[in-house]
């Protein structure tokens, strides 16, 4: 059993009262209450080995899905403040849990507070009356604060770049200082790049492209006349990385890039290198390589991609020094992310965050001693600080911080605020008259992926109500709304079993990196994660026998759509292919999505062949899970250059119709929608135009 007392593991004194390190040079690190406890339990079973669910028992109340992720970082948090001694003294045991490898030795409280010991009475006398100074000048002191207002506290400050209507976004900064670049897409139209004068701000932006195609995250040469910017055709068929001159307008493509991977792009301090995104046949995860601006254009990967590719590299930013690279990776759908530094030299990973959310920008402090980022948690957009060399972490409480830029040679910095909340709304089908969507589940907080079971005329859904994303039960017109989960996670896509028992869906996965099937009992309220060695899952389904989920996997780039036994058993590989999400029909055919703009596939079986063929070709089904198979058709959203829409496609006549168009933007593509036949309705996740400006911040945070 431990105790409170304080204790040292060679030259590091832990005291468990105060939650803190005292490392040899004197300086003292507090740390969360749980890293403590953990470090602590282990000094008092030393040398036992210590199981993780032991840990977890003791430490998390037996809380599983929360103990096994907070475990693994409480481990990988204590090891790295201990690190700085030059020792590893805590040693898995890999899938049995932690020993520690130095004895404690455990002080007495005078010792470890430096031996206090009973002072004379001259002392007690003088102490006194040092204690009346100090108060009294404590009182001179703060009267004088009170009064001079040139000595209140630096508070943050904002104003705004941009406001006009439509959605300005992804700001990048000259290096003079002097411009501003960034993309604005009008309603209605295609975004274009646009330059402003920031000293000039009431000046008219001059617009530099003029094409039908999006166009995003420029970064600027330091010649400042020149910048690089990615280019995508609308059905992302085609995507090229221009370089233009500011100036002339004279633009040149200088490469192809991947139009499936999302806008990245960052060019390095000096100018010779530019870092994009791209996957190859061997390495199908996208990573990091670098273009040599000035040797014709040649490509090098950034880091040898040996056992060091699992992840997808989805956004990055060169150090000030170009010495260090910040990566933000993946191994699902991005949902999830991880930042690392990567040092050049040493081709090392150094990992600053664990799963922190969905990164949305990265940025170096100009000295190098900082970074800063943007999540967006639970529905939530906000901004981040990490002190590189203490690794603690600051949030900003900004709502909204995206994508942010430090003006040259000081602490201010450029971002755009992007705020936005998703509803479910309720489409009309089979009616002569078209409708606009109606609001089902709308407030001021996010709702999505919702799933509509015939057995218990009922929807499931996702909601950060609870401030996080959990799922959510009501009926059909959105009322009797209830939390049916509470693992504080991000949960999704939601599927209901056939006989309304079972809810399964996608969620982190317990103690490691990575996306893991989940089933919920709805009766009671118990949650089973299923057994699984594959690295990624993709959103669930069900077989006809609710005996099995069907879901597309991937390990490496081995891809499959494989049957999950949910009472255990080893997963059946149904397909030999790249999987995004896929269902079966009551006539046991399986029809999936590769992925976007991909098209509609159905695996059509029997006694004794397995046939594939396409339904629908990319250039009509171009989404991955924005759509669902009933008896009345397939209703899937369709992307178009100016708008969205919804479409049915009768898998009888071969018929496709369209059901509504709504502006581009106003449906998330990593969202799920169900139909009703029985009240000719579909439901969605719907938002509003996105509405975006550029605005400027000042901070003393960021100092």
């Amino acid at each position: 059993m431990s105790t409170d007392k304080p204790f040292k593991i060679e030259q590091c004194t832990i005291k468990p009262r105060e939650f803190s390190i005292e490392f040899p040079n004197g300086e003292v690190k507090i740390l969360q209450p749980k890293f403590i406890e953990v470090i602590n339990y282990l000094a008092a079973q030393y040398p036992r080995l210590v199981d993780r669910q032991e840990l977890i028992e003791n430490i998390w109340d037996g809380n599983h899905f929360v103990g096994e992720k907070s475990l693994t970082n409480a481990i990988w948090n204590i090891r790295n403040e201990l690190k700085r001694t030059g020792n590893n003294y805590i040693e898995t045991v890999r899938k049995k849990g932690y020993r520690l490898q130095v004895k404690p030795v455990y002080l007495d409280e005078e010792v470890a507070d430096n031996a206090v010991q009973e002072k004379p009475v001259w002392y007690k006398q003088a102490s006194s009356v040092a204690i009346f100074a100090t108060l009294f000048l404590c009182v001179v002191v703060y009267g004088l604060l009170a009064f001079n207002p040139s000595t209140k506290p630096a508070i943050k400050l904002t104003k705004t770049i941009t406001n006009d209507p439509g959605r300005e976004v992804y700001a990048s900064v000259s290096r003079d200082g002097q411009h501003l670049i960034y993309s604005w897409r009008q309603i209605g139209q295609q975004p274009n790049l646009y330059l402003r004068k920031l000293k000039q701000l009431q000046e008219p932006a001059k617009q530099l492209t003029f094409s039908e195609d999006y166009e995003g995250r420029a970064v600027w040469h330091p010649n400042n006349e020149t910048i690089y910017f990615q280019r995508k055709s609308w059905d992302y068929r085609r995507c090229e990385i221009v370089e233009l001159n500011v100036i002339t307008i004279e633009e040149k493509i200088i490469v192809n890039c991947q139009a499936e991977i999302d806008f990245a792009l960052a060019i390095s301090s000096s100018g010779q290198y530019l870092a994009y995104s791209k996957s190859t046949e061997a390495e199908q995860k996208p990573h990091v390589y670098l273009i040599d601006l000035e040797n014709e254009f040649s490509e090098t990967a950034l880091y040898p991609c040996i056992e060091r590719c699992q992840y997808k590299d989805l956004d990055f930013a060169f150090s000030p020094d170009d010495k260090k690279v910040l990566i933000s990776r993946t191994l699902d759908e991005g949902l999830l992310e991880s930042i690392f530094v990567y040092d050049i030299n040493k081709e090392e990973f150094d990992l600053l965050t664990n799963s922190e959310g969905d990164v949305k920008g990265l940025a170096w402090h100009p000295s190098g001693n900082s970074i800063l980022y943007s999540a967006q948690v639970a529905g939530q957009r906000d901004g981040y600080s990490i002190n590189l060399k203490n690794k603690e972490t600051t949030k900003l409480d900004i709502a909204g911080f995206s994508y942010p830029t430090f003006l040259p040679g000081t602490n201010e910095l450029i971002y755009h605020n992007y705020q936005n909340l998703n509803h479910l709304s309720s489409i009309a089908i089979n009616e002569e008259v078209s409708s606009a969507p109606f609001p089902l589940v709308q407030s001021d907080y996010s709702y999505h992926s919702p799933h509509y079971s015939l057995t218990t005329n009922q929807l499931v859904f996702v909601s950060n109500e609870s401030g996080h994303n959990e799922l959510w039960l009501s009926d059909i017109d959105g009322s009797n709304r209830q939390k049916l989960t509470s693992m504080t996670s991000n949960l999704s896509f939601p599927k209901w079993s056939h006989n309304g028992e079972f809810i399964a869906f996608l969620g982190p996965k317990a103690g490691a990196s990575g996306t893991a099937l989940y089933v919920l009992n709805v009766s009671s309220k118990v949650i089973k994660q299923l057994d699984s060695e594959v690295e990624q899952h993709f959103p669930p389904s069900w077989q006809l026998n609710d005996r099995s989920l069907l879901a597309g996997a991937r390990t490496g780039n081995d891809w499959g759509l494989y049957a999950f036994p949910i009472n255990g058993g080893e997963p059946q590989k149904l397909l030999n292919r790249k999987v995004k999400m896929a269902q079966q029909t009551s006539d046991g055919q399986l029809w999936f999505s590769p992925g976007r703009n991909k098209g509609l596939w159905v695996l059509a079986t029997d006694k004794d062949t397995n046939t594939v063929k396409q339904i629908l070709p990319a250039s009509v089904f171009n989404v991955s899970y924005q759509w669902q198979i009933s008896e009345s058709g397939i209703y899937f959203v369709q992307e178009q250059s100016d708008h969205v829409q919804f479409s049915r496609f009768d898998t009888t006549s071969e018929q496709l119709d369209a059901i509504v168009k709504l502006p581009t933007g106003t449906i998330d593509r990593m969202t799920t929608l169900t139909a009703i036949p029985s009240k000719n309705r579909v439901i969605f996740t719907q938002r509003e135009f996105p509405k975006a400006d550029i605005k400027q911040l000042s901070d003393p945070r960021l100092d």
